[in-house]
């Protein structure tokens, strides 16, 4: 009994001291987005996440194309320069989350100049700095239409 006891107090203590590491899981919202854009033109994503490492710094890239074939190869980045998707993680944007484990941020992107016309499935994804586990938004559509 007395062990029990013990038992439910460590465990609210924990509760107390680290809730954000005890009750939230990773999760990476695109908030807004545009439905269409040409082929090769600079766009923002802006996103949330929650459920992060408490002031830690990521990495974040965009990746577009198509889901039905897992080919995602279709989107570069902008970091003083555009990245294509494959390119090195320390090459991609950083963000830092809050005290909080969270953040608000935009991230610019293109589909590839040279990528075929059509709707695309896009998705966000981050990465902790310092780990090499994937954190992916869900996916949405955009139009991808020719260079005018």
């Amino acid at each position: 009994m007395y062990s029990k006891i013990k038992l439910i107090i460590l465990g609210f203590i924990i509760f107390i001291f680290f809730p954000s590491n005890v009750l939230s899981a990773e999760i990476v919202t695109i908030t807004s987005y545009p439905t269409s854009k040409n082929a090769g033109e600079e766009f923002s994503i802006n996103f949330s996440a929650q459920g992060l490492i408490n002031s830690a710094s990521y990495y974040m890239k965009g990746l577009g194309g198509n889901t039905t074939t897992t080919t995602f190869t279709e989107v570069d980045t902008w970091n003083n320069g555009w990245v294509q998707q494959n390119g090195s993680w320390v090459s991609m944007p950083t963000f830092s989350a809050n005290s909080e484990g969270s953040v608000s941020a935009t991230l610019k992107v293109r589909f590839d100049p040279n990528v075929s016309t059509n709707t695309k499935d896009f998705k966000l994804r981050i990465r902790k700095t310092d780990a090499d586990t994937n954190i992916d938004s869900g996916i949405v559509a955009i139009a991808v239409t020719a260079v005018t």
